[in-house]
C-alpha cells in the first residue's frame, strides 16, 4: 500500500510467511531403527504459525547410494505405502497431502528403505509444502554400532 502526503510517500508492505517457513524440524536424534536397519526415525516437524500447512511432497536424496529406494512413510498416524518405490533424488508425491492444522510435535515414523541398511548416509529431505515453498533439511544417519 502506498500512500502520498505531499512529498512524503509512505510505503506499507504485509509480508505473510509461507507453509515452508512455519515448519520447524528437530533431526537432533535422527536414528536407524529396525531389524533390517532400514528406518530412518526420529525427525520431528513442529507448526509454529498460520492456520495450517501442508506437506504436497518431498524429495529424499542419500549418498552413498547403493540402490536403496523409499517404499513407506508415516506421520504420526498418517501413512503412504509408496509404489512404485522412488530412488535417490526422486519426488515421493503424498497423496493425499499431509496438513497439520494444530500447533505442535509430529513426529517422522519411519522414512522406510528397501532393501536395508542406512547408516552412514548423508541424507537431504526437501518438503514440497502446498503453497509451493520449500523446507530443506540435511543430516548424516548415525554409523552402525
Amino acid at each position: 500500500m502506498t500512500a502520498n502526503a505531499g512529498e512524503a510517500q509512505v510505503i506499507h508492505q504485509v509480508i505473510s510467511p509461507t507453509q515452508a517457513d512455519c515448519m520447524n524440524i528437530d533431526i537432533a536424534n535422527v536414528d536407524v531403527e529396525g531389524p533390517n536397519e532400514d528406518k530412518i526415525e526420529d525427525i520431528w516437524l513442529y507448526k509454529i504459525c498460520l492456520a495450517s500447512i501442508t506437506i504436497a511432497s518431498l524429495v529424499v536424496t542419500w549418498a552413498p547410494d547403493n540402490g536403496e529406494a523409499v517404499n513407506e512413510m508415516k506421520i504420526d498416524s498418517d501413512q503412504w505405502d509408496i509404489f512404485p518405490e522412488t530412488t535417490s533424488g526422486q519426488t515421493t508425491d503424498l497423496v493425499p497431502d499431509w496438513v497439520e492444522t494444530n500447533t505442535g510435535q509430529n513426529k517422522i515414523k519411519p522414512l522406510h528403505f528397501h532393501p536395508f541398511n542406512m547408516h552412514s548416509k548423508n541424507v537431504q529431505i526437501v518438503f514440497n509444502m502446498g503453497d509451493g515453498s520449500t523446507k530443506v533439511v540435511n543430516f548424516v544417519t548415525p554409523p552402525d554400532d
